[in-house]
């Protein structure tokens, strides 16, 4: 059941901007903080701490020192995230808060991502970060001022032919950011026949949220296998490559909530000799 939910909340969540002023209840906060300790992590050797910011003037008043925000969200209550520096640090808070987040919107809450780079100093009074942390990300929650933002959208993918896109069209890394509202199709993100079940999934994927909507996931098919890979960036978007990591987190948590609905068993590990032009590897995701 669930994942049932989860997968509805995949369609139904959206990057809320704007908030009711008004506190939720505390049995909800006591709810949602206890959520915090109970999110599944890609590497659990991983410190990692969510810290729940009840009071959200606290990070309004710092808001200027949240680099990539967009803009000033007003939001009720926020969760800062820090962790220690290790690999997959920022692809394990990826895949973990977007499992909260999803989580959150089967409670007809609204979230929203917000940038990253925070300054440590700027957080000095409001959290007691882990000496070995850095702050990482900020996410907004509360309850939606236009609760018709919560529509669910329609699945879109077609499942009258196979796909195999061409895997060339996806080295350009220069091209054009595509607007907040539009997903990249399945054949531009996955490259590898797909059957019915496997469409359904990487649709899912399709939705993931992503900073200025990226969407920097790229899957590559052989046999079993799923290799997720990020897209490499021009030097003067390295900072967006940064954060994109977190991105593929979170596209991954996606895929795995989408997979175990279906009834899928997967396994993830790092594979050897998968480099691909422009491409950064990540994981492979092995369906067994």
């Amino acid at each position: 059941m669930e994942n049932n939910s989860l997968f509805e909340a995949i369609y139904k969540r959206c990057s809320v901007r704007k908030y009711k002023n008004e506190p939720l209840a505390h049995g909800l906060l006591k709810q949602i903080e206890e959520l915090t300790h109970s999110m599944p992590q890609l590497d659990p050797t991983i410190s990692m701490k969510v810290h729940l910011v009840q009071d959200g003037y606290k990070i309004q008043n710092i808001s200027r020192g949240i680099v990539g925000s967009y803009g000033k969200i007003s939001a009720p209550h926020y969760l800062v995230v820090t962790s220690e520096e290790k690999p997959w640090f920022m692809e394990n808070i990826g895949f973990s808060l977007e499992y909260l987040i999803l989580k959150l919107t089967t409670l007809n809450l609204g979230t929203c991502w917000i940038g990253g780079f925070i300054k440590k100093s700027l957080l000095k009074d409001i959290i007691e970060i882990p000496e070995n942390h850095i702050p990482v990300i900020v996410i907004s929650f509360g309850y939606p001022l236009n609760p018709e933002e919560f529509k669910s959208r329609n699945l879109s993918y077609n499942l009258s032919e196979e796909i195999e896109p061409d895997p060339d069209k996806y080295y350009d890394s220069t091209t054009k950011l595509v607007a907040a509202t539009k997903r990249k199709e399945i054949n531009e993100i996955v490259c590898g026949k797909l059957d019915e079940t496997w469409l359904s999934i990487m649709d899912a994927v399709r939705h993931a949220p992503s900073a200025i909507n990226s969407q920097p996931w790229r899957f590559y098919k052989e046999g079993n296998l799923f290799h997720l890979y990020g897209v490499k960036r021009l030097k003067i978007a390295q900072t967006l490559e940064h954060i994109n990591k977190i991105d593929l987190g979170i596209a991954l948590c996606h895929l795995v909530a989408a997979a175990q609905l279906k009834g899928k068993k997967l396994e993830l590990k790092a594979s050897e000799n998968v480099e691909r032009k422009g491409l950064n590897y990540f994981i492979t995701v092995i369906e067994k």
